[in-house]
């Protein structure tokens, strides 16, 4: 093999949430407040880490961060068929279409990243619509597969459709994309009130 190695630049972005609250209720709830202020930073510091990985275009508001949806080269991008329009329109055959399109690597951990809503309207309704359910199974629900590859959910991506956007992703992002931490998450107080 030949193998070709690129440039590639971390860069260091800080994400921070700001929230103010009372002197009084630190007084008198602080470990419960503190607990739910950090789950809730946790998560809102997750969804934006997607959003500049999934949508990022460069700009400020996704910290100088070029996502898939800006990084993929020409030809990366998979049309579905003439009418399948939306989620619920998409077929099979779009779907083995995006499959068959990325090049196979030995190795690599593919997997669909898919905002849930548009995971039912499509992978799942395709799923159920195969046949062979049963009242056990549906009650129970299906696995997080399709077409052989784990499912994701991201919220940042489509929950309708819109025309000219990309619905859905398939691929192994850490063929793609690196996401450095330089320390874990951490929390300031100034105790003011």
């Amino acid at each position: 093999s030949t193998p070709k190695v690129g440039d590639v630049e971390l860069v260091a972005k800080t994400m921070a949430a700001l929230v103010k609250d009372s002197m009084g209720l630190n007084m008198t709830s602080i470990i419960s407040i503190a607990d739910w202020l950090t789950t809730e930073m946790a998560y809102g510091l997750a969804d934006k880490e997607d959003a500049c990985g999934f949508n990022g275009d460069g700009t400020s508001t996704f910290g100088g961060i070029s996502g898939w949806k800006t990084a993929l080269k020409a030809g990366s991008v998979v049309d579905a068929a003439s009418g399948n329009v939306s989620f619920e329109t998409f077929d099979l055959q779009d779907f083995r279409n995006t499959v068959a399109a990325v090049k196979h690597v030995t190795g690599a951990e593919y997997g669909w990243f898919i905002n849930k809503t548009g995971y039912e309207k499509s992978m799942q309704r395709l799923k159920d619509a195969g046949g062979g359910n049963s009242n056990q199974n549906i009650a129970d629900g299906s696995d997080q597969m399709f077409l052989g590859y784990p499912v994701h959910y991201t919220q940042v991506l489509p929950s309708s459709d819109a025309v000219s956007t990309i619905q859905a992703y398939f691929g192994d992002l850490r063929m793609s994309s690196t996401l450095g931490t330089l320390a874990g998450m951490s929390v300031e107080s100034n105790g003011g009130g």
